[in-house]
Formats: C-alpha cells, sequence, structure tokens
C-alpha cells in the first residue's frame, strides 16, 4: 500500500489523516488483529489530467471484510470513492494526496456456506 504515495503523500481516511506509509502500516495491524479474511476491488478510475505532470483521479472501491467479533464472525461490506491527487516526479507517477469518501456500508452476521476444510486454506502474506 505505502508504494502508491510519494514520500511525503498523505491520505485523509476519515479515521486516519497522515502519511500514506503510515496509513499502511496502521491499516495492516489493525487487519490483522480482527480481520479473517479481507478483499478489496477497485474499478475504473477517472483521470484528469490537471498539467502535464499531475492528475486529479476518482475511482469507486468495495472493501469486503470477513472479521471476529463478540458475537461471532462477520462479514463487513464498504463502497467508497478514492479522490486522488498524483503528481509525475522524476518520471515516477504516484499520489500526493488521497481522499476517501463513503458512499455505503452493512454489516451482518455470518453463517457458513460450506463444510470446514473443504478448500485449502488461503495463507496469509
Amino acid at each position: 500500500m505505502a508504494s502508491v504515495f510519494h514520500v511525503d503523500g498523505t491520505g485523509d481516511y476519515g479515521s486516519f489523516v497522515g502519511l500514506g506509509s503510515d496509513f499502511a502500516k496502521h491499516a495492516t495491524a489493525k487487519m490483522r488483529v480482527y480481520a479473517i479474511s479481507t478483499m478489496h476491488l477497485i474499478g475504473d478510475s477517472i483521470f484528469d489530467f490537471t498539467s502535464l505532470l499531475t492528475a486529479d483521479v476518482e475511482t469507486p472501491i468495495m472493501a469486503l471484510h470477513r472479521c471476529r467479533g463478540d458475537d461471532g464472525e462477520f462479514f463487513e461490506r464498504f463502497g467508497g470513492r478514492y479522490f486522488d491527487h498524483f503528481e509525475c516526479r522524476d518520471g515516477d507517477w504516484r499520489i500526493a494526496h488521497r481522499k476517501l469518501t463513503q458512499d455505503w456500508d452493512t454489516k451482518e452476521l455470518v453463517e457458513p456456506a460450506f463444510v470446514p476444510n473443504r478448500f485449502h486454506p488461503s495463507p496469509r502474506l
């Protein structure tokens, strides 16, 4: 996650505002505690090149998290959009600033659909 940002690139995720590299550490540590599995999907981006070296980009996203909770496992689903300001520095296009907006979310308890151990477990990186 950190590699999409310039070294001084920032992000505003609502509950976290700061350097993109710090958000990557924060989000990874948080997910390792309560998430069983996660999947993040991004849609087609809309690019507005504001100069030869800058672009504003809007990208729809969806996050799917299977989590541990006090009442058992649950799914969190989140839909939103990234509003990114990209800059090209020394030929390297990366995010200078990202803002995440929330369009919708849901949460529901999980009832397993398959018999446990039917599939090979997915290795966690």
